[in-house]
């Protein structure tokens, strides 16, 4: 007995001294992942931030810990790995709200806001970007409240963008300019004077200005991805097809070199394009098909991360749940011992009428509120299914995304029709159930008429459609 307490007595001291200090873990969060972060080391970040929350833990720094699983979100939503990543948020949210950190929770608010961005839940993503925020408006620290401001408006920005609200965005992109300009802020405008203005001068004044930007900062890859994209589309308009090859080249580099797949799929067809135009149609087909090929690649990797965007927003519902569940069990508790008092101080009658008023007026209250959400439900209906044949209209890589999000049964009842449906195949059904005819499909998608026609035949074999049936009302019988 005496042997171990002396063991014991050597070996406290080194536990000890293998702890981190309140201040040397503030210097991990604040510092070190700061850093990394800059420096782009994300496999890095990962580690120390379980450093982070081990030492944190170890001396109930619940701040600390908190910190920890929100920085390892960062590092595990950049990586791509969103199930990771909100799975930590989860936990950097729960330890969240038994401390009093507006930095700590605007920056969860913000991580979280990315996932459901990247993963094209965009109702989700702009609730998140606005708490953020709200946490950041109260942050005391001036320098770090801009910083904080800037992330959540740089959020919502690229929220409304998703989905083509250009008319919001720019708001907050201007929010933004008025705390600190930078290259994604000036790229977005010049990307809104494109899309809606079509004003020459605000373009080459913002390009010129991105351009001048990034020539100061040369380890900022994704941004010229961008703005090169957008050199190109520039000069595409100005029929300078030459001058747009060149700037769509330098954007196919930096994307490969940022994994940038979004942006890279517009260089693709930027190149394919410029390349038609000049009658060089290998070089066409060519980036057609690497066009294609990509835009597979992000269907199956968007669908994957969508369903674990679903089902944590799923989960988080049903703990929300029943969290008032048990408030609701407390509070009928005590309405029971209250109305037990009540009824011996009150005449029967008078109860009973006070009960059938409350009943009456519940009643009405529910009666009101199922209308309410009815007509919410209706109109979100109709929203969605304008929002989907929009993307569809301008071939945007979001469009499979949010037509499952809509549909979410289609998908599921094709594959059983035929499992070994490729994801481009499946695209092309959701075009016919939308109801766009061969030549409508062969001008969103940039393909010839002949083309459609004959993935149409194929695709109809695949299916056993027979050849009387009508190919749109069979498929839409084939989903209900």
């Amino acid at each position: 007995m005496l042997k171990k307490i002396i063991i014991l007595f050597l070996f406290c001291p080194l536990v000890l001294l293998s702890q981190l200090s309140v201040r040397e873990i503030d210097s991990l969060i604040f510092r070190e992942t700061k850093q990394l972060r800059a420096d782009a080391k994300y496999e890095e970040l990962i580690p120390v931030s379980k450093t982070i929350i081990k030492n944190s833990r170890d001396i109930n720094y619940t701040r600390g810990e908190s910190w920890g699983y929100c920085r390892l979100g960062n590092a595990y939503c950049t990586l791509g790995k969103y199930k990771e990543s909100l799975s930590a948020l989860d936990q950097a949210n729960l330890l969240s709200k038994k401390v009093d950190d507006n930095s700590l929770k605007a920056a969860i608010a913000i991580e979280t806001g990315r996932n459901y961005n990247e993963s094209k839940i965009i109702n989700q993503s702009i609730d998140q970007f606005k708490a953020a925020e709200r946490f950041a408006k109260n942050i005391s620290d001036k320098a770090e409240r801009g910083d904080y401001l800037t992330y959540a408006y740089q959020g919502l920005l690229s929220a409304y963008s998703n989905i083509n609200r250009n008319d919001i965005g720019v708001t907050y992109a201007w929010k933004a300019k008025g705390i600190e300009e930078d290259a994604y802020i000036l790229s977005f405008l010049t990307y809104y004077h494109i899309k809606e203005t079509k004003n020459n001068d605000s373009i080459v004044h913002y390009l010129n200005r991105s351009t001048t930007f990034l020539d100061k900062h040369p380890t900022f890859t994704f941004e010229k991805t961008i703005v090169y994209n957008q050199w190109g589309k520039y000069h595409e308009d100005r029929k300078d097809y030459k001058k747009a090859i060149v700037a769509y080249k330098m954007a196919e580099k930096f994307g490969k070199q940022s994994k940038a797949m979004e942006q890279l799929l517009l260089s693709f067809m930027g190149l394919s394009r410029s390349y038609e135009k000049l009658g060089d149609y290998e070089s066409t087909i060519k980036y057609e098909r690497s066009f294609s090929k990509l835009q597979d690649s992000i269907t199956k990797a968007t669908t994957a991360t969508l369903n674990d965007s679903v089902d944590h927003i799923v989960k988080n519902k049903e703990e929300i749940h029943e969290e008032k569940e048990s408030v609701l069990q407390t509070v009928i508790f005590i309405i029971v011992i209250l109305v037990a008092i009540i009824v011996m101080f009150l005449i029967i009658n008078r109860r009973e009428n006070q009960k059938k008023s409350k009943l009456l007026t519940e009643k009405e209250n529910v009666l009101h509120q199922k209308e309410e959400e009815t007509q919410e439900l209706k109109q979100k209906v109709n929203e969605s299914f304008d929002e989907v044949i929009y993307l569809a209209k301008t071939n945007s890589p979001e469009f499979w995304g949010r037509f499952q999000e809509v549909y979410p049964e289609f998908n599921n009842k094709l594959l059983s029709l035929n499992p070994d449906l490729k994801p481009s195949e499946l695209i092309f059904c959701a075009y016919i159930y939308l109801g766009f005819s061969t030549k409508d499909i062969a001008e969103y998608t940039f393909k010839a008429v002949k083309t459609i026609k004959n993935n149409k035949y194929n695709l109809r074999k695949r299916l056993e459609v027979p050849t009387k049936d009508d190919f749109t009302i069979w498929i839409r019988n084939s989903i209900k």
